[in-house]
């Protein structure tokens, strides 16, 4: 799959994901590097979370899990309600 296709499955996952999700006006787009949101959308969204030896729902129950162990509080407020958006 070349990069550019891999960027549109992933731009279309991150839009399933955070769907319905206001946007916080203190963290603008704006203010992420185009390199790392274009990286993030390729390999990440595109490749890593379209593998399918786990659901994607999985996936997500495992990043909140592990941001819990954590405490992420932050990273939690990102992705609580995306696998709430998945059904986890």
């Amino acid at each position: 799959m070349s990069d550019e296709e891999k960027r549109k499955k992933g731009i279309a996952l991150f839009k399933k994901i955070t769907e319905g999700q206001p946007r916080n006006p203190g963290s603008s787009r704006a203010s992420v590097p185009t390199a790392f949101s274009r990286f993030t959308m390729e390999h990440l969204f595109g490749d890593v979370w379209q593998q399918e030896d786990l659901p994607v729902e999985l996936r997500s129950l495992i990043t909140c899990t592990i941001l819990v162990a954590l405490n992420r509080e932050a990273e939690q407020r990102i992705h609580f309600p995306g696998a709430r958006n998945l059904g986890v």
